[in-house]
């Protein structure tokens, strides 16, 4: 089980990848604009490394 300050950290990552910050859209802004939610959160970054 993962604690409740964890997951708030979690959680607030990958919503930056979608809303940014004030004068700056995350990579995913459009996902946000089209679904009108906020509750939404989107991975940044590609690996191919195991």
């Amino acid at each position: 089980m993962i604690n409740t300050p964890l997951t708030f950290l979690i959680k607030s990552a990958l919503n930056s990848n979608i809303f940014g910050e004030p004068g700056w859209m995350g990579t995913g802004w459009r996902a946000g604009r089209d679904l009108k939610r906020n509750d939404i959160g989107g991975k940044n970054g590609t690996t191919n490394n195991s």
